[in-house]
């Protein structure tokens, strides 16, 4: 009977040990302070947990015999906790930078890089950012292999060429389809503002472009611009300045005082020793050329007297300039090399703001 009530002692003995318990509380937050919502708070080994409420705290009643909690969110590192005779656990969870596998956008949407089997190139937004760009075809340059692209004209602005296939047709256009946000793009390519793409895809076999059927010939530039992301609120400035000047040295020329001159000994010089005809001699050339007979002069070979002098007292027949033709008539006009090889200033100037509130990048800006 002793035995009996020894083993029923022992037997309640452990299964209070067992079925004891306690509760313990606490807070999850991220490494900024912010409260974790929905984290996980588990006691190690075992399927007993609960999950934080919208504040980030939690209650969870876990045996005495409980060792550790293993607490995680999505986008954080786990994190396991030694249980200590306190009642309260708050944990701190580092956000973890997770590298998604490297997708390309295709005709038909988006696919991962290593099951594409079709030839496409693709560009993404950090590689050209520094990059000062008026026009989205200048990104393209020079950087996507297989792609030829040749500027159509120098004009401030424009774009270039491109030519994914090479020549598609004889009379036709021989230019890509352009297609941004999966809508094919017909207006001009200066429209559309480097600062808002996200990425570029070029389109070169015929399987990754048949979506688009006969327009596709020619190749497909796919271009997909930057979205608003929910939660995270952002403004960023950008500011561009920069110069252009020539890259080659100009040659020396001759201005408006000693070009008169030159043309004169030549034109002389051509009286005198004549590739055909009868050659005259020197002190008649040198009339000649003055102006002083009813022969063609230096003036009449050039068709322009940009002095404040007579046609035929431009050039004294000593091969001079006269020193009366020192003021021109219009100096400006005769200045061409202050205009066309003057250094070129480039200041781009934008703000892009994304947000809640914002389905979408919105870029503002002003180019001088």
């Amino acid at each position: 009977m002793r035995k009996l009530i020894l083993l029923l002692l022992g037997v309640v003995f452990f299964a209070t040990q067992a079925f004891s318990q306690r509760i313990i509380t606490g807070k999850v937050t991220d490494d900024k302070g912010n409260p974790l919502a929905n984290a996980s708070v588990l006691v190690k080994g075992t399927t007993t947990g609960t999950t934080t409420k919208t504040d980030g705290t939690y209650s969870l009643t876990v045996p005495d015999n409980a060792m550790a909690l293993v607490i995680s969110s999505v986008d954080m590192s786990p994190q396991e906790v030694k249980i200590t005779s306190s009642s309260d656990i708050s944990v701190t969870l580092k956000s973890v930078d997770k590298s998604l596998e490297e997708v390309i956008v295709v005709a038909f949407g988006v696919a991962k890089k290593e099951t594409l089997t079709g030839s496409v190139g693709q560009i993404k937004a950090e590689e050209f950012k520094t990059r000062p760009q008026n026009n989205i075809t200048g990104v393209i340059e020079g950087t996507m292999p297989g792609v030829v692209t040749t500027s159509a004209n120098g004009q401030p602005g424009s774009g270039v060429s491109i030519r994914v296939r090479g020549f598609g047709s004889i009379n036709a256009t021989s230019e890509p389809l352009f297609v941004v946000d999966g809508i094919p793009y017909i207006n001009g390519t200066s429209n559309i503002n480097t600062d808002d793409v996200e990425s570029i895809s070029i389109l070169k076999d015929a399987a990754s472009s048949a979506l688009y059927g006969s327009r596709a010939a020619n190749g497909v530039v796919i271009i997909t611009t930057k979205k608003g992301k929910k939660g995270r609120n952002n403004i960023s400035v950008r500011m561009l300045q920069g110069f252009a000047s020539r890259g080659l040295d100009e040659y020396e020329r001759l201005d408006a005082f000693q070009y008169y001159p030159i043309m004169w000994e030549a034109y002389r010089n051509s009286l005198v020793y004549p590739v055909s005809g009868a050659a005259i001699s020197m002190d008649s050339a040198n009339r000649v050329a003055s102006g002083l007979t009813s022969r063609t002069s230096v003036q009449g070979l050039l068709s322009y007297n940009p002095f404040f002098v007579a046609n035929n007292a431009i050039v004294g027949t000593d091969g001079k300039l006269n020193p009366g033709a020192s003021v021109l008539k219009y100096p400006d006009d005769v200045d061409w090399n202050k205009y066309l090889m003057r250094n070129g200033s480039r200041k781009d100037y934008s703000i892009n703001l994304v947000g809640v509130l914002i389905n979408q990048t919105t870029t503002y800006q002003w180019a001088m």
